[in-house]
């Protein structure tokens, strides 16, 4: 006949065996629904957080990009970038691409068609005597780069500013084979007001073929600040704008 060990010590029950016998299901149940009512409360509220984090990412990429402007302007007469012929593989010619992609290429040490090629020495980015090729981070917006592949196109150059004489010009210059000398960039003592002329600005494909424009490759499908877009101007500000208003200066 077994006799139990009356030294032998007790079985210990996990500690978390006792505690889920201290509930009914409803109780757990319950505690299951709170947990889901929590997780539904924050996880948009941690989106928010994350949106406005871009946002403020992005502004102060432009902020960058208008003190590079400034100082840029300040090396070169007072000219902003495409005012000089520029030489690249393809031509001889003034003026950059539409956008203001973050991809920069240098041709025996010169900057050649994307603004940010330059911009880059004054953001930061040494360029050698020889070509290569790079990116400028401060070209690329975190909220645009988290809906495309790669290092798209995240900025845009303003296309229409008001000049002293009360004409509208393209203030940096778009490469054109058949009108090169009318492309030139402007110098900024020929913006009438740098306050309200529009340097760069958030680029998406949405908003491209209101102005007139040809979407861009890379660049997002639609704005990626939600309702709004954020704007550099040529006095160094920026602002966030309703995406349904064109900000650059019109007739």
């Amino acid at each position: 006949m077994h006799h139990p060990n009356p030294f032998a010590r007790p079985r210990r029950v996990p500690a978390n065996i006792h505690f889920l016998r201290g509930f009914t299901l409803t109780e757990l149940l319950t505690v299951i629904a709170i947990i889901g009512v929590l997780a539904a409360i924050l996880i948009p509220t941690v989106g928010k957080v994350r949106r406005a984090s871009q946002n403020s990412a992005c502004a102060s990429n432009l902020r960058q990009i208008g003190v590079a402007l400034t100082g840029y302007s300040a090396d070169n007469r007072g000219a902003l970038p495409g005012h000089d012929l520029i030489q690249d593989d393809w031509q001889l010619a003034y003026g950059l691409n539409r956008g203001a992609g973050a991809t920069y290429w240098v041709k025996s040490g010169k900057p050649t068609r994307d603004l940010c090629s330059h911009l880059g020495p004054y953001l930061g980015i040494s360029i050698d005597a020889g070509s290569s090729t790079g990116t400028v981070p401060s070209f690329i917006c975190p909220a645009a780069a988290s809906e495309q592949t790669g290092v798209g196109t995240s900025y845009y150059i303003g296309t229409s500013v008001r000049m002293n004489d009360g004409s509208l010009r393209r203030p940096i210059g778009l490469v054109n084979n058949s009108i090169v000398a009318q492309r030139r960039s402007v110098k900024r003592v020929e913006i009438a007001s740098p306050a309200r002329a529009v340097a760069l600005f958030d680029a998406d494909n949405e908003y491209l073929p209101t102005l007139s424009q040809s979407t861009v490759t890379g660049a997002p499908a639609s704005a990626v600040h939600g309702t709004t877009r954020n704007v550099l101007y040529f006095d160094g500000h920026v602002a966030a704008v309703n995406k349904d208003i064109n900000p650059q200066e019109q007739l």
